[in-house]
């Protein structure tokens, strides 16, 4: 998602980032950029290794967008080839990236733009449509092997002669087993193949709301593509993000099926709506199934479509769970969760996300050191010392022991500090319908402790003995402690992942 910052990702539980996409130039057969911002993302994008040094960045090329007819001409040709070559060389060194991804979708595919030759040649030049892979001459020269074990059933079925316009679920257990062992018959090692997790799910509108289990028809009448109504964050027919499918189970209230063979869920709701997907139950389920057939991890498409994998390893869930986790695990069961923002939202005051969000601003380095001189701190200390008071009782006298305990109030002096850095408080969102809405970059100044000496008579009595004088050190919480009165920069909050 152009709109969306990449560096604010939290990689703790990821190996290997891949920023999708980059495209090639039709005329010199060099990498080039998708989006206006690209150049700019990318060295934020590999800077995310700041924050975890083990993690390595890939630049992917391709995509379905992009198609396969500048691929099949770029491996035709020597000087196209190497012209391809030496940018990834290039454009690796100056922004970082660790390794390219070719997503060629797909080689020899005619419908695609593909040519018959291209399996040949991209075995050949490299040093289904499956069949289009020669995956035996690849695997000497590629790490890993991506299977995309998601998208195997959608609204394109109605325009093949293999299938028919039904739905049904775009990531299935079985038919991901027999694709793997096309894999196996051809000796490939499974240790570098990865199994795809989709944070995302395929939607159709049915033909008939009466009918909705798999295989039954979508609505292709009146030359519809048969796809679901489009999500407020994608916006796009047949295809709903996990955030988006978690908030119509919680607007709907519907009744969420499971299938156990094929690891995959589907609902209904609006009448003629229908969704296949995975939560954290399938998605234990298939990092169990990769584990059975030593693959060598798993990988996810997308990370800004949520889903509870994106920061939580699927081994590590408990198979009982059915939530739809955002991408932070510490968030709302739907939203982007805890988001760190980076220092252009002191310059730019709007921030994009999912709520519920925990919005977590940068610090503001000063210029120069600068001296704060807060005002004294309203508070209340409780007093509590021992007491002696003489009763007299006709000719007798005595003494009476006893303790007093009182809530005194107090303006505590703060003496002034000097700072270089200011914080600033979080930004809680916790409705998750809020849309747009406004609120205040508010700073967070940290104050020393301040010792303060016992009042001796806080009650100004008369005839009572205290205890010697005290002293007691009071922790002053961050300044300011009373946002009224002060204007302070506003921020803009927009709903979109």
């Amino acid at each position: 998602n152009p709109t969306h910052p990449c560096d604010v990702v939290l990689p703790e539980n990821i190996n290997h980032l891949y920023y999708s996409f980059a495209g090639i130039s039709t005329s010199d057969f060099t990498i080039t950029t998708t989006h206006d911002k690209d150049k700019e993302y990318w060295s934020r994008f590999t800077a995310l290794k700041n924050k975890k040094p083990s993690l390595k960045t890939y630049i992917s090329v391709g995509g379905w967008d992009l198609g396969g007819e500048v691929f099949s001409h770029m491996v035709q040709f020597p000087g196209a080839r190497k012209a391809f070559i030496d940018s990834a060389l290039s454009m690796m060194s100056e922004y970082g990236f660790d390794g390219i991804d070719i997503d060629w979708e797909y080689p020899a595919a005619e419908d695609r733009g593909g040519a018959s030759t291209d399996t040949d040649d991209y075995t050949d030049r490299a040093p289904g449509y499956l069949k289009g892979f020669n995956v035996t001459g690849m695997e000497p020269y590629v790490d890993y092997f991506n299977f995309m074990s998601y998208d195997i059933h959608g609204t394109w079925d109605g325009k093949s002669k293999w299938t028919s316009s039904d739905v049904n679920p775009h990531t299935n257990l079985t038919e991901i087993s027999a694709g793997l062992d096309l894999l196996w018959r051809n000796g490939v090692d499974p240790s570098k193949v990865l199994l795809g997790l989709g944070f995302y799910g395929r939607s159709f509108t049915l033909a008939n709301p009466s009918c909705d289990t798999p295989g039954c028809p979508f609505n292709t009448a009146n030359n519809s593509t048969g796809g679901g109504v489009a999500g407020e964050c994608t916006q796009t027919s047949g295809i709903l993000s996990d955030y988006e499918i978690n908030r119509i189970i919680e607007d709907y209230s519907v009744n969420v099926k499971y299938d156990e063979t094929a690891g995959v869920n589907w609902m209904t709701w609006s009448g003629n709506q229908w969704v296949s997907f995975d939560n954290a139950r399938t998605l234990k389920q298939k990092a169990d199934f990769a584990n059975s057939k030593c693959l060598g991890g798993l990988f996810s498409w997308a990370l800004d479509m949520g889903g509870p994998g994106s920061l939580k390893n699927p081994n590590d869930m408990s198979s009982s769970d059915t939530g739809m986790g955002g991408a932070n695990t510490d968030g709302g069961s739907d939203g982007t969760g805890v988001l760190y923002v980076g220092p252009e939202v002191l310059t730019s005051p709007t921030v994009t996300a999912i709520a519920p969000v925990d919005i977590i601003f940068p610090q503001d380095i000063l210029g120069s050191p600068t001296v704060i001189s807060p005002e004294s701190y309203p508070t209340s200390l409780e007093v509590v010392w021992n007491t002696t008071t003489t009763v007299t009782s006709g000719t007798s006298t005595g003494v009476s022991t006893g303790t007093t305990r009182y809530i005194m109030p107090t303006n505590i002096a703060v003496p002034p500090v000097t700072i270089g850095t200011i914080y600033y408080y979080n930004w809680n969102i916790t409705n998750p319908h809020v849309t747009s809405t406004h609120g205040s970059l508010i700073p967070s100044i940290d104050l020393p402790p301040v010792t303060v000496i016992d009042d001796p008579n806080p009650l100004n009595e008369t005839g009572v003995s205290h205890s010697p004088l005290g002293t007691r050190v009071i922790n002053i919480p961050p300044w300011p402690w009373s946002t009224g009165g002060t204007v302070y920069p506003n921020i803009t909050f927009n709903q979109g992942s």
